[in-house]
Order: structure tokens, then C-alpha cells, then sequence
């Protein structure tokens, strides 16, 4: 199996703990976090392309990922674990 950069990686999880961005949550709160995912979705599309030996489309898909948990957070979505 192919490791998920995108959705979930591995990387974003430490053992005994939630995974960064649902500590985020209990730390700083809903908008906060709502906030970081619209910034990481702008740094991922500003420097998309970029990156040597790197296709765009991962960063593209990554800045996908932020974009829509922001929107789920403000429509009242929650987190995994939350």
C-alpha cells in the first residue's frame, strides 16, 4: 500500500495521541482551526508546482483537503475523534 500524504498520513499522528489537527481543536478552538485550514490550503496552492521532482497535483489535492474541512468545520461539522 501506498503511503496517504493527503488524507490522514501517518506523519500528522503521534502514539497516544489524537491525531495534530484534532489536538488543534481541543487547544484552539473551531475557528481557529477553521482559520489554519484556509492558510495551509493557500500555502499548499501557492507553492504547487514548486516543489523539484514534485507533481502539483499533491499539493493541489492537499490544499482539496484543507478547503473542505473548513467548509465542514463552519457547517458544523466535527473532527474524527471530537
Amino acid at each position: 500500500m501506498d503511503y496517504d500524504y493527503v488524507d490522514h498520513p501517518d506523519h500528522y499522528n503521534r502514539p497516544g495521541r489524537k491525531e495534530c489537527i484534532e489536538e488543534m481543536y481541543i487547544l484552539f478552538g473551531k475557528e481557529a482551526v477553521i482559520n489554519f485550514c484556509k492558510l495551509s490550503a493557500y500555502k499548499y496552492m501557492y507553492r504547487a508546482g514548486s516543489k523539484p521532482a514534485a507533481d502539483a497535483s499533491a499539493d493541489e489535492e492537499k490544499a482539496n483537503w484543507y478547503l473542505n474541512k473548513a467548509d465542514e468545520l463552519k457547517n458544523g461539522g466535527r473532527l474524527i475523534c471530537l
